[in-house]
Protein backbone atom coordinates (compact mmCIF):
# COMPACT_ATOMS: atom_id res chain seq x y z
CA UNK A 1 0.00 0.00 0.00
CA UNK A 2 1.51 3.38 -0.94
CA UNK A 3 2.17 5.85 1.85
CA UNK A 4 0.11 9.02 1.63
CA UNK A 5 2.06 12.25 1.85
CA UNK A 6 1.25 15.63 3.31
CA UNK A 7 2.94 18.88 2.53
CA UNK A 8 2.20 22.21 4.18
CA UNK A 9 3.96 24.35 1.58
CA UNK A 10 5.19 23.67 -1.95
CA UNK A 11 8.85 23.94 -0.86
CA UNK A 12 8.66 21.80 2.28
CA UNK A 13 9.69 18.17 2.56
CA UNK A 14 6.64 15.90 2.42
CA UNK A 15 5.70 14.11 5.62
CA UNK A 16 4.06 10.70 5.54
CA UNK A 17 0.71 10.24 7.25
CA UNK A 18 2.32 7.42 9.25
CA UNK A 19 5.01 9.76 10.61
CA UNK A 20 2.43 12.40 11.44
CA UNK A 21 0.10 9.98 13.25
CA UNK A 22 3.04 8.44 15.12
CA UNK A 23 4.13 11.89 16.30
CA UNK A 24 0.61 12.71 17.47
CA UNK A 25 0.32 9.42 19.38
CA UNK A 26 3.67 10.07 21.08
CA UNK A 27 2.86 13.67 22.03
CA UNK A 28 -0.72 13.38 23.23
CA UNK A 29 -1.62 13.75 26.90
CA UNK A 30 -3.84 10.66 26.76
CA UNK A 31 -3.17 6.98 27.02
CA UNK A 32 -3.94 5.34 23.69
CA UNK A 33 -4.36 1.58 23.36
CA UNK A 34 -5.61 -0.08 20.18
CA UNK A 35 -6.72 -3.71 20.37
CA UNK A 36 -7.40 -6.14 17.55
CA UNK A 37 -10.43 -8.45 17.39
CA UNK A 38 -8.68 -10.88 19.77
CA UNK A 39 -7.86 -8.03 22.22
CA UNK A 40 -4.14 -8.12 21.44
CA UNK A 41 -2.39 -4.74 21.75
CA UNK A 42 -1.53 -3.09 18.42
CA UNK A 43 -0.81 0.44 19.70
CA UNK A 44 0.58 1.38 23.14
CA UNK A 45 1.66 5.01 23.35
CA UNK A 46 4.27 6.54 25.72
CA UNK A 47 1.64 7.99 28.10
CA UNK A 48 0.19 4.54 28.86
CA UNK A 49 3.68 3.01 29.00
CA UNK A 50 4.73 5.59 31.62
CA UNK A 51 1.59 5.37 33.78
CA UNK A 52 1.24 1.58 33.61
CA UNK A 53 4.92 0.79 34.09
CA UNK A 54 4.75 -1.53 31.08
CA UNK A 55 6.97 -0.75 28.12
CA UNK A 56 5.67 -0.61 24.56
CA UNK A 57 7.90 -3.57 23.65
CA UNK A 58 6.37 -5.62 26.47
CA UNK A 59 2.75 -4.66 25.69
CA UNK A 60 2.63 -5.02 21.91
CA UNK A 61 0.99 -8.28 20.90
CA UNK A 62 -0.12 -9.11 24.44
CA UNK A 63 -3.81 -9.73 25.28
CA UNK A 64 -5.33 -6.84 27.24
CA UNK A 65 -6.51 -9.20 29.99
CA UNK A 66 -2.96 -10.47 30.47
CA UNK A 67 -1.59 -6.93 30.82
CA UNK A 68 -4.33 -5.94 33.28
CA UNK A 69 -5.58 -9.16 34.92
CA UNK A 70 -7.20 -7.19 37.75
CA UNK A 71 -9.17 -4.73 35.62
CA UNK A 72 -12.04 -3.45 37.76
CA UNK A 73 -14.77 -6.10 38.14
CA UNK A 74 -14.30 -7.28 34.56
CA UNK A 75 -16.34 -4.25 33.42
CA UNK A 76 -13.60 -3.11 31.07
CA UNK A 77 -13.24 -6.53 29.48
CA UNK A 78 -17.01 -6.68 28.89
CA UNK A 79 -16.99 -3.15 27.41
CA UNK A 80 -14.12 -4.14 25.11
CA UNK A 81 -16.10 -7.18 23.96
CA UNK A 82 -19.17 -4.97 23.36
CA UNK A 83 -17.10 -2.55 21.29
CA UNK A 84 -15.61 -5.34 19.19
CA UNK A 85 -18.76 -7.42 18.75
CA UNK A 86 -21.58 -4.86 18.80
CA UNK A 87 -19.91 -1.53 18.00
CA UNK A 88 -20.86 0.00 21.37
CA UNK A 89 -18.98 2.86 23.06
CA UNK A 90 -18.52 2.95 26.85
CA UNK A 91 -17.05 5.44 29.31
CA UNK A 92 -15.78 4.64 32.81
CA UNK A 93 -14.43 6.98 35.48
CA UNK A 94 -12.23 6.06 38.41
CA UNK A 95 -12.01 7.85 41.74
CA UNK A 96 -9.22 8.53 44.22
CA UNK A 97 -10.07 5.33 46.10
CA UNK A 98 -10.94 3.05 43.18
CA UNK A 99 -8.84 2.82 40.02
CA UNK A 100 -10.10 1.11 36.89
CA UNK A 101 -6.55 0.20 35.87
CA UNK A 102 -3.45 0.17 38.10
CA UNK A 103 -2.03 3.41 36.69
CA UNK A 104 0.22 5.73 38.65
CA UNK A 105 1.68 9.18 38.20
CA UNK A 106 5.25 9.27 36.98
CA UNK A 107 6.46 10.63 40.33
CA UNK A 108 8.47 13.55 38.94
CA UNK A 109 9.44 15.42 42.06
CA UNK A 110 6.91 13.58 44.23
CA UNK A 111 6.14 9.98 45.18
CA UNK A 112 3.98 8.16 42.62
CA UNK A 113 0.28 8.10 43.42
CA UNK A 114 -2.68 6.19 42.04
CA UNK A 115 -3.90 7.99 38.95
CA UNK A 116 -7.58 8.93 38.85
CA UNK A 117 -8.58 8.39 35.24
CA UNK A 118 -11.37 8.10 32.71
CA UNK A 119 -11.47 5.43 30.01
CA UNK A 120 -13.42 5.73 26.78
CA UNK A 121 -13.75 2.45 24.94
CA UNK A 122 -14.72 2.87 21.29
CA UNK A 123 -15.13 0.59 18.31
CA UNK A 124 -12.99 1.40 15.27
CA UNK A 125 -14.14 -0.13 12.01
CA UNK A 126 -11.92 -0.31 8.95
CA UNK A 127 -13.68 -1.04 5.69
CA UNK A 128 -16.79 -3.15 6.03
CA UNK A 129 -15.60 -5.80 8.42
CA UNK A 130 -12.35 -5.23 10.33
CA UNK A 131 -13.18 -4.00 13.81
CA UNK A 132 -10.73 -2.81 16.44
CA UNK A 133 -11.15 -1.37 19.91
CA UNK A 134 -9.68 2.00 20.91
CA UNK A 135 -9.11 2.85 24.56
CA UNK A 136 -8.55 6.52 25.37
CA UNK A 137 -7.37 7.03 28.94
CA UNK A 138 -7.38 10.52 30.42
CA UNK A 139 -5.87 11.86 33.66
CA UNK A 140 -8.69 13.23 35.84
CA UNK A 141 -6.61 14.62 38.73
CA UNK A 142 -6.97 18.28 37.78
CA UNK A 143 -10.71 17.93 37.23
CA UNK A 144 -11.06 16.25 40.64
CA UNK A 145 -9.09 19.08 42.31
CA UNK A 146 -11.43 21.62 40.72
CA UNK A 147 -14.49 19.64 41.83
CA UNK A 148 -13.19 19.57 45.43
CA UNK A 149 -12.60 23.32 45.39
CA UNK A 150 -16.12 23.96 44.11
CA UNK A 151 -17.58 21.63 46.74
CA UNK A 152 -15.88 23.64 49.52
CA UNK A 153 -17.46 26.90 48.36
Amino acid sequence: MPTALLSSTPNSTPTSIYDLVTSILHQTDLGIILLDANTHVLIWNPWIARTSGRSRAHALGMPFRQLFPYAKDDLLNQAIANALQHGKTSTFTSSDQCALLPLTTDGRGEPPELLAHEIKIKPVTVGNSERYCLLEIADRRELQRQERLLAKQ
